[in-house]
């Protein structure tokens, strides 16, 4: 795995990987090839262009979900997104006809289902939503910049500079081999 992202980042692809939902700091792959916080990029010679991004709640506290580890070195919201999902009924609930209960009552109603899909959307949270969030940040970073480069140099310099510009990280690119 190491060595296909070294070669992807060698032609200036940035990979942006969820850092797990497990509430432990047993590192979580690709995530944790992401540099450590207290290292260069390139330091551990690895050139793997990984950065790992964990969950924020709605008031941008840490999820209690969400791994940890100095490998983490970027923070998305994750808590209670709204996203699409198929249209699909998970479980049913119990329904209750309420004319059994209140006379004259002809409706059946029932408690919420929190496992139907049937509107198209849904309530998510986990690390596997923070990632895309920080994707299409650098993804539109990059459209806004300077047109795409065919020289794997400088798009990976392009790369890096998309990830310096929506994120804290400040990184030296690896030399290319």
């Amino acid at each position: 795995l190491r060595d296909v992202l070294a070669h992807l980042g060698s032609l200036g692809v940035v990979v942006v990987a969820a850092s797990g939902n497990d509430a432990t700091t047993r590192e979580f792959y690709p995530a944790a090839l992401s540099p450590r916080q207290d290292l260069v990029y390139g330091e551990d010679d690895t050139g793997v262009p990984v950065i790992a991004v964990g969950s924020l709640n709605p008031d941008e506290s840490i999820a209690l979900f969400n791994n940890s580890g100095s490998w983490i070195r970027a923070w998305e919201p994750g808590v209670s997104l709204v996203s699409t999902v198929p249209k699909m009924q998970g479980s049913v609930q119990p329904r209750v006809r309420l004319n059994d209960i209140v006379p004259g009552e002809p409706c059946i109603r029932s408690s919420i289902d929190d496992d139907n899909f049937a509107s198209g959307f849904a309530l998510w949270s986990g690390t596997s939503f923070s990632a895309p969030l920080l994707a299409a940040k650098i993804a539109k970073k990059l459209l806004d910049g300077d047109p795409p480069v065919q020289d794997a140099t400088a798009a990976r310099k392009r790369g890096w500079a998309a990830v310096e510009a929506t994120t804290n990280i400040r990184l030296v690119p690896p030399p290319l081999a």
